[in-house]
């Protein structure tokens, strides 16, 4: 199960892109990006489309520190 703290903070904006994805990937890995409120689902969806993470969860994006 995701740690509601980092749904909290992601609700919030205090996530950077890295911290973002990784959450998502674990929402999708776990199925709940499937279960929560649609927006949760939508931009996993999207994220996936993108190409910053698979199917599976898997981070696909290449950070660099820019990006940080």
């Amino acid at each position: 199960m995701v740690d509601i703290n980092k749904l909290m903070s992601f609700e919030d904006g205090q996530l950077n892109a890295k911290d973002t994805l990784e959450l998502f990937s674990e929402l999708i890995q776990t199925g709940q990006a499937w279960s929560l409120q649609g927006f949760y689902g939508r931009t996993a969806k999207n994220l996936i489309e993108n190409g910053y993470i698979d199917r599976q969860g898997n981070i696909l994006y290449d950070f660099h520190e820019e990006d940080l």
